[in-house]
């Protein structure tokens, strides 16, 4: 048994089942859905959004770890203003009644 294309088989589907249209219309109607063409530019489309949302999850978790950095370097500056101030000005629990 040979391979067919489409067009082949919905010929011999044809010319075997003449008497029964009904039946010939339904198979060819599963011989084109199986056959549906499928549409490449829709797959590349897909691919390069791929591509892009990649790139942009790199640059992203790239930059997140370059300033990572820096905001740890702020936070420490912060923890020793609040640390001079608290020196700077004590509190005795004597006093708060007094």
């Amino acid at each position: 048994m040979a391979k067919l294309t489409k067009d082949e088989l919905i010929t011999k589907i044809n010319e075997k089942l003449v008497d029964n249209n009904e039946l010939a219309v339904e198979l060819m109607e599963d011989v084109t859905d199986s056959f549906e063409t499928i549409d490449v530019s829709d797959y590349e489309k897909q691919i390069e959004d791929l591509k892009n949302e990649k790139e942009d999850l790199l640059r992203r978790y790239r930059e997140r770890f370059v300033r990572g950095d820096e905001v740890e370097e702020t936070e420490e500056k912060e923890e020793v203003d609040v640390e001079s101030k608290e020196d700077a000005e004590v509190i005795d629990v004597k006093d708060i009644f007094e």
